[in-house]
């Protein structure tokens, strides 16, 4: 059997919520209480949304460290990958497109947006985002390029 994940299969992981995930989150709300409006605690309690599978409040800790500093690929990476998770995959897009006009050779966001392009039934995008990726030495799109662009 073929135990190659395809980009699909890495799109839809479910998260699990670790037992310790509200113990982070706890802290940052302490520190939002009195900096209610800070970008780095606002981009950390994104981060920990994001990763414990809560992909709207994501967007919208990442949204608002984005009014503070547009030009953060991070926060616009990550925001991506939480609207791709709530299947808003033209939204993604959208966000992978600036992510990469601000940082060019960042391999994660070409192989990202190539998932997203091969989700809106673009695989001819996709596997030439995964050849650029593939090319900034991500090794996983070169995978995908023998596996899924034939």
């Amino acid at each position: 059997p073929d135990d190659t994940k395809s980009p699909q299969d890495n799109a839809t992981l479910s998260l699990k919520m670790p037992a310790n995930f509200t113990k982070p989150i706890t802290k940052i709300q302490l520190a939002l209480a009195s900096k209610p409006s800070d970008p780095q605690l606002l981009y950390q309690r994104g981060t920990e949304f994001l990763k414990n599978g809560q992909p709207s409040q994501a967007i919208i800790d990442f949204s608002a460290v984005l009014k503070v500093y547009p030009q953060s690929v991070r926060a616009i990476f990550n925001r991506a990958v939480a609207k791709r998770q709530i299947g808003d995959l033209n939204g993604a897009l959208l966000d992978y497109n600036i992510a990469i006009q601000l940082s060019p050779k960042d391999n994660q966001t070409y192989r990202n947006r190539g998932i997203v392009k091969q989700m809106l039934g673009n695989q001819i995008g996709a596997c030439a985002d995964w050849g650029i990726a593939s090319g900034l030495g991500d090794r996983e799109a070169s995978e995908w390029i023998q596996n899924e662009c034939r």
